[in-house]
């Protein structure tokens, strides 16, 4: 877009500045057409508005302000009719937005992350470069913050509620794209210590870990041999929790899922390492335990029938194609 005259630019900074402004005064959450605005400013005059939009975020002090300014980044970066005539300058900002995902706010660092996400997503290219300094701190946000860990009293009941949990699963996600769309440059070693870490975490947090799985065992096998023991141990020690008799659904279901999760990739691992699933390592007892589980097991008829289940033709066609395995 190019402008007619000064007095248009003049018109369009007046413009800017008034959402700006506001932005940076409120007290609470900003509309989301204003951040669509501003992204389409930037957009259509991308020299001299990408690196304002860098500096507005880096001036905000208030939670409001910092998520409205990255919302806008991510608009931007979403915004396929732009192609690459952005790249320039956002490639010169981008640290400062990827930066956030290290914000001491917890929502900051979700939002972060989202963007991260977009940017692995949709441009690959402006990452490529930051990938190595940023990814230790992407997996850092894999692991469970304690600090924002709640225990609820209901009744004589304790409720786990964990505030962290949205920021980490868009933490896995992001590891997710990365080892899909740029595995060439992922620290596989992290990959892997992030997949043990969330086998033991929440549903959410475990359905993208098996999607990690399927993207990255027949890429990073060297990295996984090297931890299959670890990964063996986080399996199992899921595999033999037991819940209470008086259940509800919800618990029986959340459960099951879990312990069919567990099996899933037990049977990806099996597909890369024929050969240790049919010895006596632990891997081998294992797959044994899923093969032979006596009725006297943890979970032994769930078990045996989830891995049933997914060796069936169908099943296993589909993990075949989503993880590459002939």
């Amino acid at each position: 877009y190019t402008l007619r005259d000064k007095q248009e630019l003049e018109t369009v900074q007046g413009m800017w500045n008034l959402v700006v402004e506001s932005a940076q005064a409120s007290t609470g959450p900003m509309p989301d057409i204003l951040a669509q605005c501003l992204a389409m400013i930037a957009a259509r005059i991308p020299q001299a508005f990408i690196p304002q939009l860098a500096s507005c975020l880096e001036a905000s002090r208030t939670q409001y302000a910092k998520s409205f300014f990255i919302t806008t980044f991510r608009t931007l970066l979403a915004d396929k009719s732009t192609e690459d005539q952005c790249d320039k300058e956002i490639k010169e900002v981008l640290p400062v937005v990827i930066n956030s995902i290290s914000d001491s706010d917890v929502g900051i660092r979700k939002l972060g992350l989202l963007a991260l996400y977009t940017v692995i997503q949709n441009k690959t290219g402006l990452f490529d470069e930051l990938s190595r300094t940023i990814q230790p701190t992407l997996f850092a946000q894999t692991m469970i913050d304690e600090s924002l860990v709640r225990i609820i009293p209901m009744g004589p009941f304790k409720k786990r509620v964990d505030d962290g949990l949205e920021a980490r699963k868009c933490a896995y996600q992001c590891v997710h794209m990365l080892v899909r769309n740029m595995p060439d440059v992922a620290d596989t070693e992290a990959v892997v210590d992030s997949v043990i870490r969330g086998v033991a975490d929440e549903q959410e947090v475990r359905t993208v870990v098996q999607q990690i799985v399927n993207e990255s065992a027949t890429r990073f096998p060297t990295a996984y041999m090297a931890r299959l023991d670890d990964l063996v141990d986080a399996i199992s020690a899921m595999q033999e929790k037991k819940i209470g008799k008086n259940a509800i659904k919800q618990e029986i279901e959340k459960h099951q899922n879990m312990l069919r999760l567990t099996v899933g990739v037990v049977h990806t691992m099996v597909q890369i390492f024929p050969k240790q699933a049919k010895d006596d390592s632990k891997f081998g007892a294992l797959v044994n335990k899923l093969v032979n589980t006596p009725d006297s097991a943890a979970n032994a008829s769930d078990l045996v029938a989830f891995y049933k289940e997914i060796k069936s033709p169908a099943a296993s066609s589909a993990i075949a194609a989503d993880v590459g395995v002939n």
